[in-house]
């Protein structure tokens, strides 16, 4: 027996056919979804359902994102249900992946993977089965029949029609016993056959389910890796960015740096011819200044010299009017006062020293009478 691998034919002549049916399919999936949602969330006593979804979703309505929150927060009144139903079914996990259909199915302009639409149609069809919602479930499994052709059922009846055949020829040839038999015998050797096959293609099938919920839960976390890649990608070329930016500062403070180097260089020279000609003047002032330290030495014994020379005399109080100094006395400057002074003879005796001096008189008059 041949199993022909289910291919994508008889597609809608819609533009993008796989997002359009799995959106339609989601759509009867929370029509479905939210009154089992509130069936459940009644059993717990603490809240009501209404407080519950208003507290979790915002409003009074649910969303396909709000479902898996719903599952995880309120489990035990779910897991009841589940567990009578089929106490090895993720439904957890099923919700989420759901999840993560609505998300791709949202955000146009570009179709989904044929794959990816046929394991989400396959999922959501399987939970509201589980749901016992099998009205619901038909509906989806329509959508994705007439989306994806699947011969199973086709060959399942061409399989009971054979059997139906064999049992009119059983019935047929009731007087041939020996031919009866023999092919009663090829009847029941060839229905077991179909049984067999029966067998292998619900073997098949549950085999595939596994499969497109295995590859579901590979592209979901495939999907996730990729979404970190891009961050940390991005985290990269921030970096990648900070650092470039961070070399052209220092780049131009290096350039920069280049230049007053130069400049400072430049000023360095010039200072260094300052500093020649400044110890040269150094000398030279150091030199001038050994002059002048000389020159003040002997201004300094000049000074001295004639301060020795220019000493005053002044009169004395207590005996006034009266020339002075006496003539013996050495000083270069006299005080010659004329008033009620009857010495003649100290011009003459004056001029007879011989030595320079300074003579001062009244009037010329009587300076010829002494």
């Amino acid at each position: 027996t041949e199993i022909i691998p289910l291919g994508d034919v008889n597609m809608s002549t819609s533009k993008y056919p796989n997002r359009d049916t799995l959106q339609k399919a989601l759509d009867i999936y929370l029509d479905a979804v939210r009154p089992f949602v509130v069936r459940c969330l009644n059993q717990i006593s603490e809240e009501t359902a209404e407080d519950i979804i208003e507290k979790t979703c915002g409003n009074d309505t649910i969303e396909c994102k709000d479902i898996p929150y719903l599952f995880r927060t309120y489990w035990d009144p779910f897991d009841k249900h589940f567990y009578s139903v089929d106490q090895y079914y993720e439904a957890r996990s099923a919700v989420q992946i759901i999840v993560e259909g609505r998300n791709r199915a949202s955000h146009p302009p570009w179709d989904i993977d044929s794959e990816f639409t046929r394991t989400q149609l396959f999922i959501i069809a399987e939970l509201l089965g589980k749901i016992n919602r099998s009205d619901k479930q038909q509906e989806v499994e329509k959508i994705r029949d007439d989306l994806f052709y699947d011969d199973t059922k086709e060959r399942l009846a061409e399989a009971e029609k054979r059997i139906m055949e064999i049992e009119a020829e059983k019935i047929e040839y009731p007087k041939n016993e020996a031919t009866l038999t023999e092919k009663l015998s090829e009847t029941e050797e060839r229905l077991k056959e179909a049984e067999s096959e029966k067998h292998e293609y619900e073997k098949s099938k549950k085999e595939l389910s596994q499969q497109l919920l295995d590859n579901a839960l590979k592209i979901e976390d495939t999907s996730k890796q990729l979404n970190e890649a891009k961050a940390e990608i991005a985290k990269y070329k921030k970096n990648l960015a900070e650092k470039n930016k961070c070399l052209e500062v220092s780049e131009a403070a290096q350039s920069d740096y280049k230049e007053r180097l130069k400049t400072e260089s430049e000023k360095l020279k010039d200072t260094k011819a300052e500093l020649l000609v400044s110890k040269e003047n150094l000398a030279d002032a150091s030199s001038q200044l050994t002059s002048m330290q000389a020159e003040k030495k002997a201004a300094e014994r000049g000074l001295t010299a004639a301060s020795n020379l220019l000493r005053t005399v002044t009169v004395d109080d207590q005996i006034s009017k009266r020339i002075h100094p006496y003539v013996g006395n050495d000083s270069a400057v006299r005080i010659f006062d004329h008033r009620d002074i009857k010495k003649q003879r100290y011009l003459s005796n004056l001029l007879d020293l011989e030595q320079p001096s300074i003579i001062y008189v009244l009037n010329e008059v009587k300076l010829i009478c002494y």
